[in-house]
């Protein structure tokens, strides 16, 4: 395993077993068994070495988007799943129950590197299906659906009080994705078509 890796997973250990606040530097280096320096050499701080973290937890949900779906309803299932996952993800769950506010940064303030590399992944596969879904910019479109299901993969613990079944709120999301990405029916085009014009 390179050094990296290893600094990762060892980061990974430490906030599931202590938390973020009380995550440090020195405990990082002595679970990863490399030294202070080599460590500082990567990361000033958890607060960055986090910020790694999460992008490598992130992205690694788009392996369920291969094979790259061909329609509509193979492109809301990868949606789906891709949003299930991290709403399980053991590591960003642990977070939103011990220290919430620092998801904050991540996911409210601002889209971050990891955010924007998903937005981009969600707009290929809008532009791969052109004439499968509705018209519209589709970096718009990956913005809307990237914000709409990362809320609710945060909110989880939240919703299931009102519904201790997940396969229920994935219906709801369905419901929600599909309406959003669906063609217009000719009316609707009617009207979209008449806002682009206004828009310009």
């Amino acid at each position: 395993m390179d050094i990296e890796s290893a600094i990762l997973d060892a980061g990974r250990v430490c906030i599931l077993r202590d938390g973020i606040q009380r995550t440090t530097m020195a405990g990082v280096a002595r679970e990863a068994g490399v030294s202070r320096p080599t460590l500082y050499r990567r990361y000033t701080g958890v607060n960055e070495l986090l910020g790694d973290l999460l992008t490598r937890e992130l992205v690694s949900v788009l392996d369920l988007a291969y094979p790259l779906p061909e329609s509509l309803d193979e492109l809301i299932n990868v949606v789906l799943d891709c949003t299930e996952a991290v709403r399980t993800n053991e590591l960003l769950q642990a977070i939103v129950q011990t220290d919430p506010e620092v998801l904050t940064k991540y996911f409210v303030q601002r889209f971050g590197r990891t955010q924007q590399r998903l937005m981009r992944f969600l707009a290929a596969l809008f532009r791969n299906l052109e004439g499968e879904i509705r018209p519209g910019d589709p970096d718009k479109m990956a913005a809307v659906v990237l914000t709409a299901t990362q809320i609710l993969s945060l909110s989880g613990d939240a919703l299931l009080q009102i519904d201790p079944d997940p396969k229920v709120w994935r219906s709801e999301l369905e419901i929600l994705i599909r309406g959003y990405l669906v063609p217009f029916n000719e009316h609707q085009l009617e009207l979209f078509e008449g806002k682009l014009s206004d828009d310009t």
